[in-house]
C-alpha cells in the first residue's frame, strides 16, 4: 500500500451563468440588455442554485467548488454525497479533466479511469463490438489489452447476442452495463464512479459493487459518488460530505452519512410528522416519529439496535372498528411487512370508551431489517394520505462487509439472525 494518490489542494470551480446562446438572437439580446442594467437574466436556465454559492457580482456567476482540500490513500474507497447541486459531479469531472478548475491544483498519481455518465465515449452508430475498442482506446487500454479482456467484458456486460447491434438500440439497462464493463476493466490505479448505477437493475448493480469491491482489495483506489447511503455504508472506508461546494464532514463512512441523514444544523422537530386535525373522523393520527433505544428521535439506526416507531391518535369518537395499522416499505416502494394492533388480541383503539389522545409504541427488534432506507405508511381503519417523504428512516451497519462475499443478508428482503446449534449424533443416524 503506497500513500497519496490523489492530493487536492484549494480547489475552486466557478461557472458563469446564461453565457450560452439561448437559440435566437432576441433573448441573446434580452440576456445582454439584463446584464447591463444589473438585472437578473429573464432567460436564466439554472433557477436552483445556493444563494452561498452565488458571486455577488451581478448575480451571473456561482462557485460550484470552494477551497476544496483532500488527499486519498492508495487502496482506499472514498464516498462522495451531498444533496443534489453541492458539487459532487463538478469535483470528479476536474478530477477526469473534463473540465478544468477556475484555481487551485490537484495531482492525480497512477493510471485513472471513470465512468461520469452513462455511455460517454460511444458512438451511437457503432455496434457493441465496435464501442468497446472505441471506448476502451480513449480510456487508455491497448488494442492488445481490449483483445484480452474482450470476452470479460462482454460476459460482465450480459449483452453477447447483441455485439453486432448498434448501442442507439439498446435499453438504457444493456447501455450502462456494456459502459461499467470496459471502464471496470481497464484496471485502473484509480476508479472514478458517478451515480451511474441507478440505472442498472438490481442484480446488475449487485454485480457492480462487488466488483468494486474486488477492485478495492487488490489495492487500488476508488472515488464513489452515489445518494444509496446503504451502499456508501458498504463499500467505502472513509466519506465526505459535500454542502455549498464546500466539504462540510471528512471522516469515518458511519459519521458521515449520520452527519448527512441528520445534520446537527437541522432542527430536530423535523424529524416528528404531524399531521391536521380532522374531526370528521372517529379517530385520527396527530404523529408519528422513529425513536432509538434511549428514546431520542433519529431517522439514523443501527442495524444490530433495532428502532421504535411512535403514533399518537386523537379519538373523537369512541368506535370498536377502528384499528391502527402501517405498511412498511423499502426504498423501491416495496412492501415488507404489515402490522396491525390487532393481531395477537383486540384493538387497543377499539377498546376504548372515551374521547382522548392515546399512543402507541411499535418496536421493530434489530438484526432484522437490512441495511437501507425505509418509508411508514401507517393507516387508522381507513388509507391516510401521508407524507412518505418524510415518514422515513434508515438502516446503517458498520459491520456489513462481513457478509459481501457470502451471498449475505444485503441480498434478501429481511436480515434476521437466527439462533443456530449444532450438536454431534454419532458416526452413523
Amino acid at each position: 500500500m503506497g500513500g497519496t494518490v490523489i492530493n487536492i489542494d484549494g480547489l475552486w470551480k466557478q461557472y458563469r451563468l446564461g453565457v450560452i446562446g439561448h437559440g435566437t438572437l432576441y433573448q441573446d439580446l434580452q440576456s445582454w440588455w439584463a446584464r447591463v442594467r444589473g438585472k437578473e437574466d429573464p432567460n436564466l436556465r439554472m433557477a436552483e442554485i445556493d444563494d452561498s454559492q452565488r458571486e455577488s457580482i451581478n448575480g451571473d456567476r456561482f462557485w460550484a467548488l470552494k477551497d476544496i482540500c483532500l488527499d486519498v490513500e492508495q487502496g482506499k474507497v472514498l464516498g462522495v454525497i451531498g444533496r443534489n447541486g453541492a458539487g459532487k459531479s463538478t469535483l470528479l469531472k476536474i478530477l477526469s479533466r473534463v473540465t478544468a478548475p477556475t484555481r487551485g491544483v490537484f495531482r492525480i498519481k497512477g493510471r485513472l479511469a471513470s465512468l461520469l455518465e452513462v455511455g460517454t465515449g460511444f458512438h451511437l452508430e457503432l455496434t457493441g463490438r465496435e464501442n468497446i475498442f472505441l471506448n476502451g482506446s480513449i480510456l487508455g487500454m491497448s488494442r492488445q489489452e481490449i483483445k484480452q479482456k474482450f470476452d470479460e467484458i462482454v460476459d460482465f456486460a450480459e449483452v453477447e447476442d447483441f455485439l453486432d447491434t448498434p448501442v442507439k438500440r439498446y435499453s438504457s439497462g444493456m447501455f450502462v452495463r456494456l459502459a461499467f464493463a470496459v471502464a471496470a476493466h481497464l484496471d485502473p490505479e484509480i476508479l472514478l464512479v458517478d451515480e451511474v448505477l441507478a440505472v442498472g437493475d438490481y442484480e446488475f448493480q449487485k454485480k457492480c459493487l462487488n466488483k468494486m469491491e474486488n477492485v478495492a482489495s487488490q489495492g487500488r483506489t476508488i472515488l464513489f459518488v452515489s445518494h444509496n447511503i446503504g451502499s456508501i455504508n458498504n463499500l467505502c472506508d472513509r466519506c465526505i460530505v459535500l454542502e455549498a461546494g464546500q466539504i462540510a464532514f471528512d471522516g469515518p463512512t458511519l459519521e458521515a452519512t449520520n452527519y448527512y441523514t441528520n445534520p446537527p444544523h437541522k432542527a430536530t422537530n423535523t424529524e416528528l410528522v404531524k399531521f391536521e386535525p380532522n374531526d370528521k373522523f372517529p379517530a385520527q393520527l396527530l404523529q408519528v416519529s422513529t425513536h432509538d433505544r434511549e428514546g431520542n428521535i433519529s431517522k439514523t439506526f443501527f442495524y444490530q439496535e433495532g428502532l421504535e416507531i411512535r403514533m399518537v391518535i386523537q379519538v373523537n369518537k369512541p368506535s370498536r372498528n377502528y384499528y391502527a395499522t402501517f405498511v412498511l416499505k423499502n426504498s423501491k416502494g416495496e412492501g415488507i411487512f404489515f402490522s396491525a394492533d390487532n393481531d395477537v388480541e383486540d384493538s387497543f383503539l377499539g377498546q376504548m370508551n372515551q374521547t382522548g389522545v392515546c399512543r402507541y409504541r411499535i418496536g421493530i427488534p434489530g438484526k432484522i431489517l437490512k441495511p437501507g432506507r425505509y418509508s411508514i405508511s401507517p393507516a387508522i381503519g381507513y388509507h391516510i394520505d401521508s407524507p412518505e417523504d418524510d415518514l422515513w428512516f434508515e438502516i446503517i451497519d458498520i459491520s456489513s462487509r462481513r457478509a459481501s462475499n457470502t451471498g449475505g443478508y444485503r441480498d434478501f428482503i429481511i436480515a434476521p439472525e437466527l439462533e443456530w446449534k449444532g450438536k454431534f449424533l454419532g458416526e452413523r443416524i
